[in-house]
């Protein structure tokens, strides 16, 4: 996981997949995007943090254990990075900001899906 740049879009996707509980209606409410499109983002994203953040079943999906803690983690830089950033630019700036942020992902995700194994 060290070095990947990051897009940080991806967290307002799990989000709105989480809320929905619904892939296609993410896909077209709230993201404007196609389905194929979005669960090919998400499973990027399960494979760079190395966890399945989605429960799919018939009838949607949820978040697992995991997923809950990654978005947890996710809010919490989202904050830091909106906090950061301040709403206006600083004096003699063109406006755009750069900003490079990490998130530690060591044992949570390992005991985040342990703990739903023993939760099963």
């Amino acid at each position: 996981m060290g070095g990947e740049e990051w897009n940080y879009g991806i967290f307002d996707i799990l989000m709105a997949v989480a809320e929905t509980g619904s892939l296609t209606a993410a896909a077209r409410a709230a993201l404007h995007t196609s389905q194929p499109s979005l669960s090919r983002q998400i499973r990027e994203l399960e494979d760079q943090v190395g966890v399945e953040l989605l429960s799919r079943g018939a009838r949607g999906v949820q978040l697992t254990a995991a997923g809950r803690a990654f978005m947890d983690h996710a809010r919490l830089a989202l904050t830091q990075v909106d906090r950061c950033c301040g709403g206006s630019p600083p004096c003699g700036t063109t406006g755009q900001t750069e900003v490079c942020a990490g998130l530690l992902t060591g044992m949570e995700m390992t005991w985040a899906t342990r703990s739903h194994a023993h939760s099963s």
